[in-house]
């Protein structure tokens, strides 16, 4: 297959995807929205999962187009996100109509990046708001990697090591005590000193008319018995 012009999603005609962040939280939101309804399907995994409309994917439901996905930083509190997209979409009069109501169809799914980092002592739930921020923002050019619902997100732990490995030389600090990178030259040093009294020793061994260090002779075998004269 031939990738497109930007080799993005976003070469699918119709197809814009939005991104919102808030760096002072480390979070954020992103969303694929289109021209008109799209078919849509999911896979849940895992052992927590973390979603919103996502039953309405399945084949035998009754609505066969969705107006937006959402993929949002938060956890639980990261679904409320598809809300402010929601309340975009209404406003545009995209969804489906019921009688003379429009709702429109948002499934969502959220990845856990409270412990990231960042403030999240929030009063009012940010999501909503990120949500209508990221749809706002929509267009076929748009930001990989920490960008949107990647901005709390981790790659196999690694930004999430990294925040511990910060926090835990912050505390080894503050307790006066060796941080990681000091015992790991502590014991670069201590190394060191081993090798050099080996050195030592096999000198005095030498001095002494003894060609061998101590540490090399034979020693006598382990025995209740104490050693013969010599051994």
């Amino acid at each position: 297959m031939t990738p497109g012009p930007r080799n993005l999603i976003t070469d699918v005609p119709g197809l814009r995807v939005g991104n919102a962040e808030d760096h002072r939280i480390k979070t954020g939101t992103t969303v694929l929205v289109a021209d008109k309804p799209f078919r849509a399907s999911v896979d849940v995994m895992g052992g927590s999962p973390g979603t919103r409309e996502t039953d309405l994917l399945a084949p035998d439901k009754l609505v066969d187009g969705v107006d937006a996905l959402v993929l949002s930083g938060g956890s639980a509190y990261g679904l409320d996100a598809a809300s402010g997209v929601s309340d975009g979409l209404r406003a545009m009069g995209r969804g489906f109509t019921y009688a003379d109501l429009i709702i429109p169809i948002v499934p969502a799914a959220i990845l856990f990046d409270l412990a990231g980092g960042g403030d999240k002592n929030w009063n009012t739930n940010p999501y909503r708001d990120l949500g209508t921020r990221a749809l706002a923002a929509a267009s076929h050019d748009f930001s990989l990697g920490t960008a949107g619902a990647g901005v709390g997100a981790t790659t196999a732990g690694l930004k999430a090591k990294e925040a511990a490995k910060e926090a835990m030389s912050r505390a080894l600090e503050a307790a006066n005590m060796p941080s990681r990178e000091d015992m790991i030259d502590m014991t670069a040093r201590m190394r060191g000193i081993e090798a050099r009294l080996d050195r030592i020793e096999s000198l005095l061994a030498k001095i002494a008319g003894d060609g061998e260090p101590a540490s090399d002779r034979p020693r006598p075998k382990r025995t209740k018995k104490p050693p013969k004269k010599g051994e």
